[in-house]
């Protein structure tokens, strides 16, 4: 009987190791260039003056942020403000990667690593 209870306690342990959610790996919090680090959050500004220009960009179009509701005069109104989305690529060079820095309003989003640079 400890036996089976044993082999159900290890059994659920390792379900619930596996349940739950794993970060995308090839998404990442900071990106080094050379001796320096740029994060999320950080300007175009911040990033250009850290890593230099990019050896491409890409302009995706428009987001749109949360849209603010307001009641004027007893009408229901939607205000949304739109803004830039843009995608830097930075090439690490042959057996490194090639990073893919995304922006949005002048903010640094998303940095992925893609494919193996040339």
């Amino acid at each position: 009987m400890n036996k089976k209870i044993t082999v159900l306690a290890i059994s659920s342990v390792f379900l619930l190791s596996m349940a739950r959610p794993v970060p995308s790996v090839a998404e990442d919090t900071s990106f080094r260039c050379g001796s320096e680090t740029v994060s999320v959050g950080d300007s175009t500004y911040v990033v250009q003056k850290a890593c230099g220009k990019p050896a491409r960009t890409e302009k995706t179009g428009t987001a749109e942020k949360a849209k603010k509701e307001k009641i004027a005069l007893g009408k229901k109104t939607s205000k949304g403000k739109s803004t830039r989305v843009e995608k830097w690529y930075y090439d690490e060079g042959y057996g490194g990667y090639v990073y893919i820095l995304t922006f949005q309003g002048g903010a640094l989003k998303k940095i992925e690593k893609g494919g193996r640079g040339k």
